[in-house]
């Protein structure tokens, strides 16, 4: 899986987005972490964001990939959804898409 993200990784450019979907353990992790190790040349830990909703990985030239993880982000209740906006305020996702790599689950 690693491999593959990191052939991938070499054709994309920042407002890109690929979204993961898969069952848990399926390697949406696992495709994250050689897809950043590739493009970004990153060496440290790479983990499942899902506590956290996004993980930041930093080039240092300015290129940004975020690893999203956006699987909780799913109701059916009013309270639920107005909860969830609150929630995704800080990922600030409009800039996200924008100007950074965006890998979703």
């Amino acid at each position: 899986m690693e491999e593959i993200a990191s052939l991938l990784s070499i054709q994309t450019s920042a407002s890109d987005a690929i979204f993961l979907d898969g069952d848990l353990g399926a390697g949406k992790t696992c495709f994250s972490r050689g897809f950043i190790r590739s493009r970004l040349g990153y060496t440290g830990r790479i983990t499942s964001p899902t506590y956290l909703l996004c993980n930041t990985y930093d080039a240092g030239d300015g290129e940004i990939i975020r690893h999203l993880d956006l699987y909780c982000l799913n109701s059916s209740t009013v309270e639920d959804v107005h909860s969830q906006q609150q929630q995704l305020i800080p990922l600030d996702l409009v800039n996200v898409f924008q100007k950074g790599i965006a890998l979703v689950e």
